[in-house]
C-alpha cells in the first residue's frame, strides 16, 4: 500500500461546505502518510475546479466522478480506487481536527491489528440554534476513553469511520440500497456495514481523539425536520440492522412506543415544548417508517 490512509469524500453540489472541508484537511499537522480521494456524485466541472485549487496544499489529492447516483455507490467508487491500507470516511460537510491524520497514525502505531474504528463528532451551524433543540442532535460522543464499542448500544457513523481496505473488499463494501441518494433522504449504510463487520467477530473501536466538527445545516433546525428524519431512519432500521420485521413485532413495538410517549409528554418536566414533543414522538416518527418498510416488503410485493 502506498498510503497509511486513504481519505474518501462523496460529494454533491456542495461547493463551499467542500472547501472548508478541504481546507481542514490541508492544515494537517502529519501530510505525508495519506491521500485525498473526492468522489463526485453531481459531475460537476465548479466541485472538480475546487479540487485542482487545493493541489498545492494537499499533495495527494485526486477528483473522480461516480454517474450512478447513491451515496454508498460512490463510496465503493472511492475503495475501488484507493492505495491505502485503510479507508477513511468523511462527510463533504465536516470539518477536520488539525491533528486527526497524527492521532490516527498513533492510535495504528498501538494498535496494528485494529480494523475498523472512528471518532466523536462535534457540531458548527450557520444559524442560531434554538434554545429548543435538542443538545445532542447532530454530535456523537462516546466519552474519554478509547474502547470496543457495543454497536447494539453505541455506533459509529459514516462522517468519521475509518475501515480496513482489505475488509472492505471482503464484505463487498457498502450496501447500495441504503444510504443518500441524490436530493433524496435515506440513512442507514454505514450502521448495516457495522452490524456485516460485527457478526464475523471483528472488534470495532472508538477513538475520542479522532475529533471533527460536522455542519447541523439550517433546515434541520425545525421540529417537523427532526421527526420526518426520525420516519425516514425507521424506515431502514431492520435492513440496516439486520432485523426481521413482523406484525406481532411492530404491534409490539407501538403499544410500546404509545406508553412512552404518554408517559414522557404528560409528565411534569422542565423541558420546553418543542424539545418534549421531539423526544416522546421521535419513536413513533420511527415505528411508522418501520411500518411502511414493513408493509413495501410484505403486502406490496405480494400484490405484485
Amino acid at each position: 500500500m502506498r498510503y497509511l490512509f486513504s481519505i474518501i469524500i462523496p460529494t454533491y453540489k456542495r461547493h463551499k461546505e467542500l472547501w472548508l472541508c478541504l481546507s481542514s484537511i490541508s492544515r494537517q499537522t502529519k501530510k505525508n502518510n495519506f491521500e485525498v480521494i473526492i468522489v463526485d456524485n453531481s459531475c460537476d466541472k465548479e466541485i472538480k475546479k475546487l479540487v485542482e485549487s487545493h493541489k498545492k496544499q494537499i499533495l495527494n489529492i485526486r477528483y473522480v466522478s461516480e454517474s450512478q447516483i447513491g451515496l454508498s455507490h460512490s463510496k465503493n467508487k472511492g475503495i475501488a480506487i484507493s492505495e491505502g491500507k485503510y479507508c477513511v470516511f468523511f462527510d463533504d460537510d465536516v470539518i477536520i481536527s488539525e491533528d486527526w491524520v497524527e492521532n490516527a497514525s498513533e492510535f495504528y502505531d498501538h494498535h496494528k491489528d485494529v480494523r475498523i474504528f472512528g471518532g466523536p463528532y462535534s457540531r458548527h451551524c450557520y444559524a442560531k440554534i434554538p434554545e429548543w433543540y435538542p443538545p445532542s442532535m447532530g454530535t456523537l460522543n462516546h466519552g474519554s476513553k478509547e474502547k470496543i464499542i457495543n454497536i447494539k448500544k453505541q455506533w459509529l457513523t459514516g462522517a468519521n469511520m475509518v475501515v480496513e481496505r482489505d475488509l472492505l473488499e471482503k464484505v463487498n463494501g457498502f450496501d447500495i440500497n441504503l444510504g443518500m441518494s441524490g436530493e433524496k433522504r435515506a440513512y442507514g449504510e454505514e450502521t448495516e456495514l457495522l452490524y456485516r463487520i460485527n457478526k464475523g467477530g471483528i472488534p470495532i473501536w472508538y477513538v475520542p481523539s479522532l475529533k471533527i466538527s460536522h455542519l447541523l445545516n439550517e433546515q434541520k433546525l425545525s421540529l417537523k425536520w427532526l421527526l420526518f428524519n426520525s420516519y425516514e431512519s425507521g424506515k431502514t432500521v431492520a435492513q440496516s440492522q439486520h432485523r426481521k420485521l413482523s406484525l406481532t413485532y411492530l404491534l409490539a413495538s407501538l403499544i410500546h412506543k404509545l406508553a412512552f410517549f404518554i408517559i414522557s409528554f404528560f409528565q411534569p418536566s422542565p423541558l420546553p415544548l418543542k424539545r418534549r414533543l421531539y423526544y416522546s414522538l421521535n419513536g413513533l416518527f420511527s415505528w411508522a417508517g418501520s411500518l411502511r418498510s414493513w408493509w413495501n416488503l410484505t403486502v406490496c410485493r405480494k400484490t405484485l
